[in-house]
This record gives C-alpha cells, sequence and structure tokens, in this order.
C-alpha cells in the first residue's frame, strides 16, 4: 500500500486499482496486518485510509492498539519523545476514527483511558455511551466495520405456550385501631414474580438483552406496566456481571416483551451464568374484581442452536440474588428467551 502511495504521490503513474486492491488485502487480513512492523511504517495518510476502512475485518481493540504502536512509531520517526501528549499530535483528528462506543466497556476503562489518548471529556462521552443507548458521540465514529458486523440472536426455548389465570395482587388483612375500637381493613399488596434461569455457552458472546411473558388483565388487554429488576451473575460465584444489574419500568400489550440491558454483556464460553429476575405489577393498575392471565412457556428445550453457536439452559442455579420461589424451569416458565450479538 506504501508503495501504491509513493509511486502516485510522484507521478510516476496513476492507478488507483492498486491502491484499491492494497487495501482489499489488508481489510481481509487486518488481525495479522494491523500486528505487523509493516503497518508501522506506514505515512499518516496511508494509516488513515486503513483505520477508517468500513470493510476491515478486526475488532475494534485491535484498531485501537495498532493506533497506538503507530503513533509511538511515528513518533520515534520525527525524534521526538512517546508522551500521550505527542502520540495524540500525530495521530491528529485520526482519533475519531476508531469506533471506541463499540469496544467492550471493560476493555475500554482498563486499557483505552489507561493510554491517556483520550481527553477526559471524549471519554466521558464514549462512557456515557456504554450507559444510553444511541446515544451521540460524534465526532467518533460510532458504526460497526461492515467487515465485523454483528448479528443479533434471538435465543427462543420453548416449543409451546399455556396460560394460567389468578389475581394480579396480594389482599392482606391488617388490625387498626379506631377511636379505640379494633377493625379489620384489606389492603392490597403488589403482586411480585421471581424468575430465573442457569445458561452456558459454547462461544463468548454478548447478553443485548432476555424476553419475558407478559401478564395480561382478562377484562382489558391494554398494556400492563411492569417494574423490572434483573442482573446477570457468574453461577459459581455468585458474582454480578458489570453492566447487568438493571431496573426498568416497561409498558407492554404484547404476549411476550423485551428487556435490554444498556449495552451488551461480554460472556465467557464454557462458564454457567444465573440471570435472577424479579417483575413486580403495582396493584393500582388493578381493581379488586380482576384476574390476570399469566403466560407461561412449554415443553422447554434444554439446548438451543443458531448455526454454530449453542445455549445450554440448566435449571436455575441457587444464589443469593433471587429473593423468592424461582417460577422457572428448563421445562417452563417466564423467561422464553436471550437476545445475543455474535
Amino acid at each position: 500500500m506504501e508503495h501504491a502511495h509513493l509511486y502516485n504521490a510522484q507521478g510516476l503513474y496513476n492507478d488507483r486499482d492498486l491502491m484499491k486492491k492494497a487495501l482489499a488485502y489488508i481489510s481481509e487480513n487486518a488481525k495479522a496486518v494491523l500486528k505487523s512492523d509493516s503497518f508501522c511504517d506506514l505515512c499518516h495518510d496511508c494509516f488513515v485510509k486503513v483505520i477508517e476502512a468500513d470493510q476491515l475485518k478486526a475488532d475494534e481493540e485491535s484498531v485501537f492498539e495498532a493506533s497506538i504502536a503507530w503513533s509511538e512509531a511515528e513518533c520515534r520517526r520525527q525524534g521526538r519523545e512517546v508522551t500521550p501528549e505527542n502520540r495524540r499530535s500525530v495521530i491528529g483528528d485520526s482519533v475519531h476514527l476508531v469506533r471506541y462506543s463499540t469496544i467492550n466497556p471493560k476493555y475500554f476503562v482498563q486499557k483505552v483511558s489507561l493510554s491517556s489518548l483520550l481527553t477526559e471529556a471524549e471519554e466521558n462521552k464514549i462512557l456515557r455511551s456504554f450507559i444510553i443507548q444511541n446515544q451521540d458521540v460524534s465526532p467518533f465514529k460510532s458504526n460497526y466495520r461492515l467487515g465485523t458486523q454483528k448479528t443479533k440472536v434471538a435465543i427462543n426455548r420453548f416449543d409451546n405456550i399455556s396460560h394460567v389465570k389468578q389475581t394480579c395482587y396480594i389482599v392482606k388483612e391488617n388490625t387498626v385501631s379506631e377511636k379505640g375500637h379494633y377493625v379489620k381493613q384489606k389492603c392490597r399488596c403488589p403482586c411480585i414474580f421471581y424468575e430465573g434461569i442457569t445458561f452456558g455457552l459454547n462461544a463468548s458472546a454478548e447478553l443485548q438483552g432476555f424476553q419475558l411473558y407478559s401478564c395480561l388483565k382478562s377484562s382489558d388487554p391494554s398494556s400492563v406496566t411492569y417494574s423490572v429488576t434483573a442482573s446477570v451473575c457468574d453461577a459459581s460465584t455468585d458474582d454480578v456481571i458489570p453492566g447487568s444489574a438493571i431496573k426498568k419500568e416497561i409498558s407492554s400489550s404484547n404476549v411476550i416483551y423485551e428487556v435490554d440491558f444498556p449495552s451488551a454483556i461480554q460472556l465467557t464460553r464454557d462458564r454457567k451464568y444465573n440471570l435472577t429476575v424479579t417483575i413486580t405489577m403495582p396493584h393500582q393498575q388493578f381493581g379488586y374484581s380482576d384476574a390476570i392471565q399469566r403466560f407461561q412457556g412449554a415443553e422447554g428445550k434444554s439446548v438451543v442452536s443458531h448455526g454454530s453457536f449453542t445455549c445450554s439452559f440448566y435449571d436455575y442455579k441457587k444464589c443469593k440474588h433471587l429473593k423468592g420461589a424461582n417460577h422457572t424451569t428448563v421445562q417452563t416458565g417466564e423467561i422464553p428467551g436471550l437476545k445475543f450479538v455474535l
């Protein structure tokens, strides 16, 4: 690529096809090229062409590391000390071509932040994008590269669905004193469902969210508001995976509704995880005569595959994060599916 650029710059000949072929080769073999010494020998113009390429088949962590390596080599070529300030100076505005918002949040904090390549304001902008979906990160690029376009996959574990009819709240009798007399009063408490499933993967993947079955009014199948609290933990240690502890208010009139994490959570192959969910239905939505249709899955599958990717389900491994009796098993329950990014 550098030779093609040099020949064109010197006017020896103008062969745009040669430059395209060189860039196509680099994009196809990006993982090896980005780690090579020859990448660090590129001029600034060629460096920019490579890291801005949408077709680059490399994860963004590799692009970042290659940018750091190139900037250090460029500092030495210019006879400058290798410092964060000089690295940023030689990279220039091309620092915005690395898609930091697509990097794993843990890697960003442990590697990118410690490199001091970005300003504090730039770091905060990227960190907010991990928490708030579709957050504007301009002037940084934020789309995934086409060469590493990720696929969103829903792993659904039930073949059939059933439903049960039940009251939507708990009625308790309290004894209170009124002017020296004791009377019994009925009060309504919110209905709380505790659900959990254990799962494992045959390949590392990102968990985007999960699906839940709904509870609809028998008298009026309009939308119902749920308060959903959830987390994912390592089943062997009970440690919550960073970024997975959420609490959301969700309104839905569908049989199945989806709950997404602020940003996809990186999970590792050959390890078991507990998904713990608490669903609270405020009693203010219902009258004393209301009943609900509570949907559940039936004939659950313990193994579900999408191509070479496989998710295995297990009955919930008891842990400290589930505060009540679990209603979900491999065979039945309220959690029909998981949403992954591969």
